[in-house]
């Protein structure tokens, strides 16, 4: 536990926590930020031509630090799995994604954390 005095704050420091510091907003003192040591890990769940052009029905893909939007994981997707047939960046263009089985109705606005389930939903066709 460390007690700020100047500004009358009290942090918890739990062990399992890597600790950085920065300015605070008074600038007299210094405030104290925690951050979680494991990898940012999310599960991608790949389902019809989203399967196909992997491979696979699901994969553990460690996301960036910092802010890390949904509609930048279609791009990381494709690096990861280049050369692929069907073509995996035309496959994600024409799919809609869900979180945590809850679908994304933009998928700009919503931010990864890490330990989210996320799936690609393919359109489908038939009769």
């Amino acid at each position: 536990m460390i007690e700020n005095n100047h500004c009358k704050s009290l942090l918890l420091l739990p062990a399992n926590r890597v600790i950085k510091s920065q300015p605070s907003p008074c600038h007299s003192c210094i405030v104290i930020v925690m951050s979680d040591p494991r990898p940012r890990e999310i599960t991608v769940l790949y389902f019809a031509a989203a399967s196909t052009a992997t491979n696979l029905t699901s994969e553990r893909i460690l996301i960036p630090e910092g802010r890390f939007f949904l509609s930048s994981l279609s791009d990381k997707l494709v690096a990861l799995h280049p050369n692929t047939n069907p073509d995996l960046e035309k496959v994600l263009e024409g799919s809609q994604w869900s979180v945590d089985a809850e679908m994304v109705d933009d998928p700009r606005t919503l931010e990864l954390k890490g330990g989210e389930e996320v799936a690609v939903i393919c359109p489908v066709s038939g009769g």
